[in-house]
């Protein structure tokens, strides 16, 4: 960019600053924010660097996509269970079923049931993962059942 139009933004913002209501400032911030387009919530973050805003109580779990409470990350629970389409039936009797998960490569039984549904039994099944929340992408294994926020759509990423 060049000098002239940095000085002339300089002027421009300076006055928008100025004379807008504070109401109108933090709703126009929060209606870009809530568009979850990277690009707006990069320039964000430098209008609002973490270390003179730090992060209040609510965070996102780039795991389950789920929000918690900082103070919680190790007393709540982070689940992904088995997805439908990655379980597959090996093998069935009288008592029940077993199944092989081929997101996490994990093998279960449920008792007297025959097949298997996320919505349904996946609490007789355990979980693909369970443990803590995180909101730091490096601490995940992504994989089929464990999706990075931008297939979840938490972020919309534009290239």
């Amino acid at each position: 960019m060049k000098n002239a139009h940095i000085t002339n933004e300089f002027v421009r913002l300076s006055e928008v600053i100025d004379k807008m209501d504070p109401a109108q400032v933090k709703q126009f911030l929060k209606q870009n924010l809530q568009k979850k387009e990277q690009k707006k919530i990069i320039a964000m973050s430098l209008l609002f660097p973490r270390q003179r805003f730090p992060q209040t109580q609510r965070v996102h779990c780039v795991r389950c996509h789920k929000e918690y409470k900082a103070s919680e990350q190790h007393d709540a629970e982070c689940v992904i269970r088995h997805p439908n389409p990655c379980v597959m039936k090996t093998s069935q009797d009288n008592l029940g079923s077993n199944f092989r998960c081929r997101a996490c490569g994990q093998d279960f039984r449920i008792k007297d049931m025959n097949f298997y549904n996320e919505t349904v039994n996946s609490h007789l099944a355990g979980y693909c993962y369970s443990g803590k929340h995180t909101s730091n992408p490096l601490e995940v294994a992504y994989h089929s059942s464990v999706r990075t926020c931008e297939e979840s759509g938490c972020v919309e990423y534009y290239v």
